[in-house]
């Protein structure tokens, strides 16, 4: 109806511009109207009516020749359209393994994404508009263009084992030639396997003016699949030394119980059933296990969730471990033999990953030195040389007071969490943090609070206090002191109470707090500094929990095992070689990065080193670094990996001249590279970054259930070339009704009154 009285569609008013032809366009109608309204009013001053009537005539009269002069000055629709072959819609089907997932439907045989995606375009007839000229192309490890849909049948098709949606994308975008891209559409669960989707990327694709138009397809939610989504295991361990993985479960929430193994080839390492959360799609379990004798160890996690689980493929997840007789050193210094010191080196000694170097003074000019290797090392109390330092890992600084280090080891130890990259940790104490003087020591800007810096400051009490963990702590891994979050809780409740406490001033912007007491005051706080991280515990009290528990109780070893462990293993190694990613899934190549520094930690150039590629059967090849113009010391290498099995990249510092300033190492970084699994981790549809694509760029999103809306986000492309259209509106039937109308009306009104 609205057609029918108005000449055009509701939608081409609301999308279109209304115009005039006559003199002066808008403008000049209006002021013939003003003038023609003030005729009639002049006309019918004179006549003998009253003011209702009056009003009643000029309003009829004023109408009629208002919808007359509107005739007269040409009213048309300016409205932009797309000219017809001169645009092109660019389509991007995924035909990617994940898109063979049979879950896009509903019955005993549900077709599978890929179909079902395929069967959609085909109904809605989208890709058959004479609109647009459009290009089809798979998605995959490219953008390739085929000839029709029936090019992406599975029959015609197989799967491609990677989808690297960001760089076809990219690609498509900056391959614009001839014909203007009025649009894209994409047509994918979202599986994107690239890695080349970063912030860059997001900006580069905004800026190239095109929507994308995404239809989703495939379950946004995971169903009966249980799957190992990840794990985070160290890069190395010291022989004998327990290590603890953190696996990643993803779940649909309530999923029953499920079992995790880990295996070492054929050996059993550890197995532990997982109690999945009830509430949240992920869960989080460490699993312990030992290291054992020195090797290059190939660790296989596996998960199993039951008969149910309908793929198998994400169920299991492959790491390397370097197991060598190289246990972290932290050098331990202390001012005055005291119980904590004791429990201390009690709590670690039995530890074979870590070795503890302390020396406690004794008497003022003289140290006990326990835990050296040789007779030489600390003879002279603490090292004075930078280089000497940096053999440590980690450093601990007890009840001392700042005046026993001279500003040359102030400095040192404040490059040696700076440059050097290793951690520090300030413990409380008489003689310990501002009552010794440390915030007016070179060491302060370290710190990770602003201690007292008045002369005679004294802030050491010995005052019984509890320490329980922040929001930030219970969220630290190494200060759990049970799996379980629930347990961790309860057995931090379940603590006696520190011996003593110590005022440990303001934390620094960026600081984290991780342990406090109940009244709030911070006991354990840590911040990131230079390369390396400062910590500081304000109390020396903490063998109370040691000498107030059952002698089986091991919170407290656990808690000094998981807070020096974590100081000295987040120390790097003067050779750091890290593959770009653990496990390389389906890619034939990867990207290694190489921090080199020598025995001072002065950066070392690429003369200097030595690289060697070693692949899964023991073949060694020679692989070239490149350096990092903004970082010196630091280098890449690309590796090429054509077979499955784990690869590592050797490195080898060079010595050279007649006295180097140290002898040669080197270091082995180590991924793992598997074939037909990249498609099956994650394998529901990411609806998040579909979405975000589509707002992004200026595109719509919808499921693939609902292509058909699809015809008209693209005929409001903005992206297209459009020609202007002037549709003419002078002889719309609502102009003649309403003159017709008017002046019907109006005689009706005179006959009435018998005024005509």
């Amino acid at each position: 109806m609205f057609e029918l009285l108005f000449n055009e569609s509701l939608a081409a008013w609301r999308e279109a511009r209304l115009a005039f032809g006559g003199p002066g366009g808008a403008g000049g109608l209006a002021a013939a109207v003003a003038l023609a309204l003030a005729l009639v009013a002049w006309s019918l001053s004179g006549r003998p009516l009253g003011a209702a009537r009056r009003w009643t005539l000029g309003a009829l009269q004023g109408v009629a020749l208002a919808a007359l002069l509107a005739m007269l000055w040409r009213p048309t629709l300016e409205l932009e359209r797309v000219r017809p072959g001169e645009n092109r819609v660019a389509w991007l089907v995924d035909v990617s393994a994940s898109m063979d997932t049979p879950d896009a439907g509903a019955g005993a045989a549900p077709p599978t994404r890929r179909e079902a995606a395929l069967a959609a375009l085909a109904d809605e007839g989208l890709l058959e508009g004479e609109d647009f000229e459009h290009a089809l192309h798979a998605l995959g490890r490219d953008a390739e263009p085929v000839a029709s849909l029936d090019a992406l049948d599975p029959s015609a098709r197989p799967a491609e084992p990677l989808t690297d949606l960001g760089g076809a994308l990219e690609g498509l975008l900056e391959g614009i030639e001839g014909r203007t891209l009025a649009a894209v559409v994409l047509v994918s669960d979202g599986a994107d396997n690239g890695a080349g989707i970063d912030a860059r990327w997001w900006r580069r694709v905004a800026a190239a003016g095109v929507p994308v138009h995404v239809l989703g397809v495939g379950r946004a939610e995971r169903g009966g699949d249980v799957e190992l989504a990840g794990v985070a295991l160290p890069a190395r361990a010291a022989t004998g030394a327990s290590v603890t993985a953190r696996v990643r479960v993803a779940h649909a929430p309530g999923a029953p119980p499920a079992r995790l193994r880990v295996t070492d080839g054929q050996r059993l390492l550890a197995a532990e059933d997982i109690e999945l959360s009830a509430e949240a799609g992920e869960t989080v379990h460490a699993i312990a296990f030992d290291a054992g004798d020195a090797r290059l160890a190939e660790l296989r996690f596996a998960i199993e969730g039951g008969e149910a689980d309908p793929n198998a493929l994400n169920d299991t997840q492959s790491r390397v471990l370097r197991v060598a007789d190289a246990p972290r050193r932290v050098l331990y210094l202390e001012g005055e033999p005291r119980w904590e010191f004791k429990f201390i080196r009690r709590a670690l000694e039995d530890e074979p990953g870590i070795e503890i170097v302390s020396l406690l003074r004794t008497s003022p000019n003289k140290f006990y030195r326990q835990g050296v290797r040789d007779a030489d090392e600390l003879a002279d109390g603490f090292p004075e040389a930078r280089a000497t330092l940096f053999e440590y890992d980690a450093v601990m600084i007890g009840s001392v007071e700042a005046a026993l280090l001279d500003a040359a080891q102030q400095a040192a130890l404040r490059d040696f969490v700076a440059e050097r990259g290793g951690s520090l940790l300030m413990l409380g104490g008489r003689a310990g943090l501002a009552d010794g003087g440390w915030a007016r020591s070179a060491l302060a800007p370290a710190l990770p609070v602003a201690l007292d810096a008045r002369v005679g400051a004294s802030t050491f009490e010995r005052e019984r206090r509890a320490a329980l963990p922040t929001r930030h702590g219970l969220r630290t891994p190494w200060l759990a002191l049970a799996d379980d979050p629930a347990a961790n809780l309860e057995a931090w409740a379940g603590l006696p109470e520190l011996a003593d406490v110590q005022d440990a001033g303001r934390p620094k912007p960026g600081a984290l707090v991780l342990l406090e007491t109940g009244a709030g005051d911070p006991v354990l706080v840590h911040q990131r500094y230079g390369r390396g991280a400062s910590l500081v515990l304000a109390t020396g009290g903490t063998w109370r929990w040691q000498m107030r528990l059952p002698s089986e109780d091991e919170r407290h070893e656990r808690f000094w095992r998981g807070l020096v462990g974590s100081l000295a293993g987040a120390s790097p190694a003067r050779l750091d070689v890290r593959p770009a990613s653990e496990v390389v899934r389906d890619a034939g190549a990867t990207a290694f990065t190489i921090d080199a520094r020598d025995a001072d930690w002065t950066p070392l150039s690429a003369e200097a080193l030595t690289a060697t590629l070693v692949a899964p059967d023991g073949t060694r090849t020679d692989a070239s670094l490149v350096a990092d113009p903004n970082v010196p010391g630091r280098f890449s290498a690309g590796a090429t990996l054509d077979a499955d099995g784990p690869w590592g990249l050797e490195v080898g510092a060079v010595a050279s001249g007649e006295s180097p300033p140290a002898g040669p190492v080197a270091a082995t970084g180590w991924t793992v590279h598997e074939s037909g699994t990249a498609e099956a981790f994650g394998a529901t549809r990411r609806t998040a970054l579909l979405e975000r694509l589509a707002e992004l760029t200026g595109g719509s999103y919808r499921d693939v259930d609902d292509a058909g809306g699809l015809a008209a986000a693209l005929a409001g492309s903005d992206a297209a070339l459009t020609r202007v259209e002037r549709l003419p509106l002078w002889s719309m039937p609502a102009l003649f009704l309403l003159i017709l109308g008017a002046k019907g009306l109006e005689w009706l009104l005179r006959l009435r009154w018998r005024r005509l």
